[in-house]
């Protein structure tokens, strides 16, 4: 495991909390709500620029065989 899945494993179970917070109720008021899907947007994107990373690494190491 690299340094990368690491970092996206962190990530994905920091975005699984904070959805089953959303889920159970967590958020008492709006700003709450807008908060933790702020932050559960945030998290999605931040998994799918490493996965595009990843992608960019592979097709490098590729071309370069």
């Amino acid at each position: 495991m690299n340094e990368l899945d690491i970092l996206k494993k962190a990530l994905m179970e920091q975005r699984q909390t904070s959805i089953q917070f959303l889920t159970s109720g967590g958020p008492k008021d709006y700003s709450a709500f807008k908060e933790v899907t702020g932050l559960i947007r945030g998290l999605g994107v931040s998994l799918q620029l490493i996965e595009d990373l990843v992608r960019k690494q592979e097709n490098s190491e590729n071309a370069d065989e």
